[in-house]
């Protein structure tokens, strides 16, 4: 049972300060700090204290730092530490030209830092070494569409994480899918959305899911078209505002 609840965009970590006796909360494009309000009552919630803008976006792993008052963020393109006294970021002085980190774990005592990546290698730095991982199916895939060199489209898809009592963890989900105006219509995106669908259904028939803004009529005929069906609604947050989602669902196929 949750005991509060409150909308952050591609929600993706989460540090509780004990010496500031708040929550640090990252997402899509902001680090948030919350303090509980009325924690000992039956009534218990999380109150929005302050906001940081994302010095880059695509927010992906939040840890504390040990011994220190820096948290260490890492998004799509670099890594930073955020001095929590200063309310300031800063680029990490050995990782901050990293894209692509998954996660940076620092081992308390020594300070030696265990890198992950989208890849088969997990890099150590402070002394430097690697080790050599298995080759695994990621639990995420990203395509990047491209046209004489420039970015014109663009996915993900991995585990569903959408409000939905029916979501278990072998449901799949299409979380993003971009492509400019100006190529949409020719059947490209179309093409796109095989290969992604291919590829979430690679590990077998599976309930496939989708969120979409509930006044973006065209994509949802566009779904619906390739056999998915409205299965429930729910507020995403963008920005200050809560846009009306509707969750989309297609029965295994095959």
């Amino acid at each position: 049972e949750s005991l509060s609840k409150t909308p952050l965009r591609s929600a993706h970590g989460l540090v509780w300060d004990e010496a500031r006796r708040c929550l640090w909360a990252l997402g899509f494009d902001e680090l948030r700090r919350y303090e509980l309000k009325d924690w000992e009552t039956d009534k218990p919630s999380l109150e929005l204290k302050a906001t940081h803008k994302l010095p880059s976006d695509d927010g992906h792993d939040l840890r504390a730092v040990p011994n220190s008052t820096d948290l260490l963020v890492t998004t799509d393109l670099a890594v930073y530490l955020f001095d929590r006294d200063k309310a300031a970021f800063r680029p990490h002085p050995l990782l901050s030209e990293s894209a692509h980190i998954k996660s940076v774990d620092i081992h308390p005592a020594t300070g030696r830092m265990v890198v992950s990546e989208w890849s088969t290698v997990i890099r150590l730095r402070s002394p430097d070494g690697q080790i050599q991982v298995k080759p695994n199916r990621p639990y995420k895939a990203r395509w990047l569409v491209e046209a004489d060199g420039a970015a014109i489209g663009y996915a993900l898809a991995g585990p569903c994480a959408l409000p939905h009592p029916d979501v278990t963890p072998h449901c799949g989900e299409l979380k993003r899918f971009y492509l400019l105006k100006g190529w949409q219509g020719a059947g490209l995106g179309g093409r796109v959305f095989a290969a992604v669908m291919a590829w979430l259904q690679a590990p077998g028939p599976r309930d496939l899911w989708i969120g979409v803004w509930s006044q973006n009529l065209g994509a949802q005929r566009f779904y619906a078209r390739h056999g998915f069906a409205k299965a429930g609604e729910y507020d995403f947050a963008v920005g200050d505002t809560l846009d009306r989602e509707f969750i989309l669902r297609r029965p295994p196929q095959g």
